[in-house]
């Protein structure tokens, strides 16, 4: 719990100077993705291998990464939390990592059709949202 406090901490702390370094959000954005996913896959193998419940969390970047960065950033950082999840779910099977009690490998689609749900519904908000502030425009 205190490395996720702690991850979180430099994740938002990391916002102002990625901004000031890059001087353009979409490479800020990409970097703090980034290690957001790497924050949150070492959690998991620390915590002691991929848990359902937890593994759930990976689809907090790219839903930030859909509003920070737009829809290409979004997509991109949807396909790479697959390919986290994926291999964090192989090498718990090849037994690189400690097993979760859990066991996840009945059922090892499930996770990141959830996590693809949840960006879904996101995205459909961004949508919907940009939609309706088009419209609010026309109509002034």
């Amino acid at each position: 719990m205190q490395a996720q406090a702690l991850g979180a901490g430099l994740v938002a702390l990391g916002l102002i100077p990625a901004l000031r370094f890059f001087s353009s959000l979409a490479p800020a954005v990409h970097v703090l993705a980034g290690i957001l996913t790497a924050l949150l896959a070492t959690t998991e193998v620390l915590i002691g291998g991929p848990n359902p419940s937890n593994l759930v969390f990976l689809a907090v970047t790219p839903i930030a990464a859909l509003f920070a960065g737009g829809k290409a950033a979004g997509l991109s950082w949807l396909l790479i939390t697959w390919l986290v999840v994926g291999a964090l779910l192989v090498a718990e099977r090849l037994g690189w990592i400690p097993s979760c009690s859990a066991d996840i490998a009945n059922d090892a689609l499930g996770i990141p059709v959830v996590i693809g749900m949840v960006f879904g519904f996101a995205y459909a908000f961004d949508r919907l949202q940009a939609r309706l502030a088009g419209a609010l425009e026309e109509a002034r």
